[in-house]
């Protein structure tokens, strides 16, 4: 287990983990010594937490968020573009659902959009997906977005 100085310290850490030493099965291994998939969680982000998936689903959704695949139905767009967006745009509401994985010692944290956030995006679409490709196509450590 690793410590930290702050919770900034420890999300830039897991950035690199996550970029720079994930394995071919998209884990990486957070502060805490678990195997993730999905992005570190930022300083304050909001997290729903639960041990069964659907529920951690439920408790976000019934806050006004929603998942990856809605929003690309929302948006006609895929989950890359639309990941690229949570991760890179920043103001955005983002929350994290984070429940335990099959194999001991896993867990996934998966992103979500609130619907006012949604509905900024929608207003111009174009931009939006424009402003997520500063940087580059792909995210790395280096270009995503800070704080939540």
């Amino acid at each position: 287990m690793h410590s930290f100085s702050s919770e900034s310290e420890r999300y830039e850490w897991e950035l690199v983990q996550r970029y720079n030493h994930m394995d071919n099965m998209d884990r990486w291994l957070s502060s805490d010594e678990v195997y993730t998939i999905g992005p570190p969680i930022p300083p304050g982000a909001k997290v729903f937490t639960h041990q069964k998936a659907t529920e951690a689903f439920k408790l976000a959704t019934a806050e006004g968020y929603m998942a990856v695949r809605p929003v690309c139905a929302e948006l006609g767009v895929g989950r890359f573009s639309v990941r690229r967006l949570m991760d890179r745009i920043s103001g955005l509401e983002i929350a994290y659902v984070v429940y335990p994985g099959k194999k001991e010692r896993s867990r996934y944290h998966c992103r979500m959009l609130h619907k006012k956030s949604l509905r900024m995006i929608k207003r111009n679409l174009k931009h939006w997906i424009e402003e997520s490709k500063r940087g580059g196509e792909k995210t790395t450590a280096e270009n995503i977005r800070r704080s939540c």
